[in-house]
Formats: structure tokens, sequence, C-alpha cells
């Protein structure tokens, strides 16, 4: 009789252990996807800051009043990348 209460007391914390495992591999897994989400926005972010540079650094046959502005534009948006990527590390 002692032996089963004590196969009963170890089943039971092991049914705990499993299901606190489960927990923490769940919670883990939304972390992760929450980091590739905001991951995948950053780098979006980056593309479109890339291709504005690209397109600030030939101005072409706008004057240089535009080209002034949008390299201002580009710098504030470089800036907001560099907070997003320190947020994010």
């Amino acid at each position: 009789m002692r032996y089963w209460i004590v196969f009963l007391i170890l089943g039971v914390l092991l049914l705990g252990n499993i299901i606190q495992g489960w927990m923490i591999y769940s919670k883990t897994a939304q972390i992760l996807e929450l980091a590739r989400d905001q991951a995948t926005a950053v780098a979006g972010q980056i593309l479109e800051a890339t291709v504005e540079l690209e397109r600030v650094s030939s101005p072409g046959e706008s004057d240089s009043d535009e080209w002034i502005s949008r390299l201002q534009r580009s710098s504030k948006q470089l800036s907001m990348l560099r907070k997003c990527y320190t947020d994010l590390v």
C-alpha cells in the first residue's frame, strides 16, 4: 500500500513537471514569434530607408531644396530605425 502512495505522489510530481515544461515551451514559442515579427518589420523599414537613401543620393533633375528635404527625411528614418533596433536588441 505504501508503494502505491509513493508511486502516486511521484506520478503527480512528474505530471506537474510535464505541464510546467509545456507552458514554458509555449511561452517561448510566442516570444520567438513576436521577435520574428518585429525583426521582419525592422527589415522592411531598413529596406524602405535604403531605397529612400538611394533616391536621395542621386537627385537627378530635382532642385537642391527638394534634395535637402529628402536627405533630412532619410536621416530621420535612419534615426528611427536605429532606435527600433536598439529597442529590439
